[in-house]
Order: C-alpha cells, then sequence, then structure tokens
C-alpha cells in the first residue's frame, strides 16, 4: 500500500490524528474503590437487591399472570393471592405494578428469608437488648448542647430533633442494613424504648449532678418521673413509624425504606418541643430535657 493509499484509508480520518484518549485517574481509582466495596459485601444479597423483581413490571402489553402466592398490595396491604396480575385490589382500587417471583429466582424477600433463618431467635433478641449499649455516648449530646447552649431556639427546635433522631437511630441502622436480624416488632421497640431509659437517665445524671446540683427535690422527683415518661412516649410514638416501615418491608418483600418513617418522627419531635416549650416559658424545671 503506498502513502496516498494510506492517505485516503480509514486509518487515516482526521478525528483518528488525535491523540488517544486519556482518562481522568480519578475515575479508574473511584472503580477501583468500588470494585473493593463490592467484594467486601455480600455477593448474595448484592444480587438479590439487583434483581429483575424488585422493579415494577411496567413493559406494555404485558400478558397478566395468576397470582398463586401471598403478595400484597403495596398501598394498603390486601392479599392479592388468587388475582391476576394487573387487576385492582379489590381493597383500594390502586394497581399493584410489581409481579411476584417465579418459582427458583432470586430476590430479596428470598435472601432476607434465608438470612433469617441462619439466625436464632437468641441471637435476634441479643441484638436487641444490646442495642441501646450504642446510646449511652449519644446520650450525653444533647444533653450538652440544651444545657451548654440554652437559648430558646436550642432547648425547643434542635434539642429535641437531635434527641429523637438518635434515640432510634440505632434501630433505625440495623432496620435498613440488617432488617433480617429483627424478627418481631417487639424487638424494635426492646432498643428503642431502652435506649430512651439510658438517654434520660444519662441526662439526668448530668443535670443534677454537674449542671444543677442543688436542686430541689420536686425538681429531682420530676426530672426522674416526666422526664423518663417523656423520653418513653416520644420514642413509642418514633419507633411506631420503624414498625410501619418493617411491616412493609415485609409485605412487599423489599428493603426497609426509613423515608417512610419521618411522619412519625416528626410526630415525636413536636411533641418533645411542645413540651420543652411549656417548661422553657414557665421555668418550672429550667433546662436539660
Amino acid at each position: 500500500m503506498t502513502g496516498s493509499d494510506r492517505d485516503h484509508s480509514v486509518d487515516s480520518e482526521p478525528h483518528l490524528d488525535k491523540p488517544a484518549f486519556s482518562p481522568d485517574p480519578k475515575e479508574g481509582a473511584s472503580a477501583n474503590s468500588l470494585q473493593r466495596e463490592k467484594l467486601r459485601g455480600d455477593p448474595a444479597e448484592e444480587r438479590a437487591k439487583h434483581s429483575v423483581f424488585n422493579e415494577p413490571a411496567i413493559l406494555p402489553n404485558r400478558p397478566p399472570i395468576l397470582i398463586e402466592q401471598d403478595w400484597y398490595c403495596r398501598n394498603c396491604g390486601y392479599n392479592l393471592r388468587g388475582l391476576m396480575t394487573g387487576h385492582p385490589c379489590p381493597e383500594c382500587g390502586v394497581v399493584e405494578r410489581y409481579e411476584p417471583p417465579r418459582e427458583g429466582e432470586e430476590t430479596y424477600g428470598r435472601w432476607a428469608e434465608e438470612s433469617q433463618k441462619r439466625i436464632s431467635p437468641a441471637t435476634s433478641w441479643m441484638v436487641a437488648a444490646l442495642g441501646p449499649l450504642a446510646g449511652v455516648p449519644l446520650a450525653v449530646l444533647p444533653a450538652l448542647v440544651t444545657v451548654e447552649q440554652g437559648t430558646l431556639l436550642m432547648f425547643v427546635l434542635f434539642g429535641p430533633m437531635l434527641s429523637e433522631v438518635l434515640k432510634v437511630a440505632a434501630a433505625s441502622t440495623i432496620l435498613e442494613c440488617r432488617g433480617f436480624l429483627i424478627r418481631r416488632p417487639a424487638g424494635l421497640y426492646v432498643m428503642t424504648l431502652e435506649t430512651a431509659l439510658v438517654f434520660a437517665v444519662v441526662q439526668n445524671l448530668l443535670c443534677l449532678s454537674i449542671y444543677y446540683p442543688n436542686s430541689a427535690i420536686e425538681v429531682v422527683a420530676w426530672r426522674w418521673t416526666g422526664c423518663i415518661v417523656l423520653h418513653g412516649l416520644c420514642t413509642f410514638l418514633a419507633t411506631r413509624g420503624l414498625v410501619q416501615v418493617w411491616e412493609q418491608a415485609r409485605r412487599e418483600q423489599q428493603p426497609a425504606v426509613l423515608a417512610r418513617a419521618v411522619p412519625a418522627l416528626t410526630l415525636a419531635i413536636a411533641v418533645h418541643a411542645a413540651f420543652n416549650a411549656c417548661v422553657f416559658m414557665q421555668g418550672a424545671t429550667g433546662y436539660g430535657f
């Protein structure tokens, strides 16, 4: 082949005369980091989370199939077993867009069920019982913030918000990352209510021993009764949202979506904030809730 032939070949296109593309070195580092994360994780869990049955079946002209297993409406929880896919829910009228997995298909629900079978009830309750230990260092933070920064905004808004979020933080993390460890809703209540007790005790000790060591007996009695009841009530309200998330995840056979618990957590924060506002305005017991 002569030089003139090469000039008119596909190998002599103008864009091929430019220097070869050089990828950003940071992209390679990111790819390696993602690969290491995949290797550290559970391959079965990764496959289950990315199952095609975790996605809605919205292709047009998809032939309906008979639902021959327990399969619940995501809107109201009605059992759709015995109906055809695409049929409106008899309870609420919503058309379920997800389909039950075929026999032998790997899905998140089946992976979670198999994982739970490998966990004994004793292990599950031990996780629930030891969960509040994470609340000990976390309990100190809201107490220090609300007492040291005793402004109305901190005491009524940021203090309750920080307190209620941290009290359910451990249970929320377990529910989202390792939901199969929770066999019963009671496990969530054990984790959060024990954490609430830890919060109340730690905060009372800080306030009565360090910040207000000479408080009147009425104040001491109130902190060891009313404050503990307040923490328990607010935590119960927030935990109710986590239980609903747990129940819905089991019905849908999907990972837990914590965003669904936000309304219950907001209610708990509002109750705590309203209580603190009354205390702040009246000056009945001082700061430190």
